[in-house]
């Protein structure tokens, strides 16, 4: 008979992968510190998949900007922001209404936002986003 492995050892052993691999872990914290964040990329998807993903976004500057998901590292605590610049009617008028952006099935450039001199941690960052999409869309 198979010797069983509890969940929290399953748990345990998959973290210490990660961490021998070194993978990132990111986390939704809204409560992270954004400040010195700047654009560092873009992720191609829609508001409906992030939100079945990481739930509501975070209000935001309603300007420019209606909505973002904040990110953190667990380990190397570094803070990504997911967010949609500049596409909807917040900004023009001419472009979608937020509800008519939040509702659309197109795939939209999305921001990624993080701090500028962390490059390499930003394509880990947006490769790990992908690969979330991926694993659910």
């Amino acid at each position: 008979m198979p010797k069983k492995v509890s969940k929290v050892k399953k748990i345990s052993k998959i973290k210490q992968l990660k961490k021998d691999l070194n993978l990132p872990d990111y986390a939704i914290d809204f409560n992270a510190d954004i400040n010195g964040t700047c654009l560092v990329g873009h992720l191609d998807t829609n508001y409906k998949q992030l939100k079945k993903l990481f739930g509501e976004p975070e209000e935001s500057d309603g300007c420019k900007v209606s909505g973002e998901w904040v990110f953190k590292d667990r380990t190397s605590k570094d803070v990504f922001t997911v967010y949609d610049w500049k596409q909807t009617d917040l900004y023009d008028t001419g472009y979608p209404s937020v509800d008519e952006f939040r509702d659309s099935d197109s795939n939209y450039a999305f921001s990624v936002g993080g701090h500028n001199s962390k490059k390499m941690e930003a394509e880990k960052f947006i490769a790990w986003m992908k690969t979330q999409l991926d694993k659910r869309f």
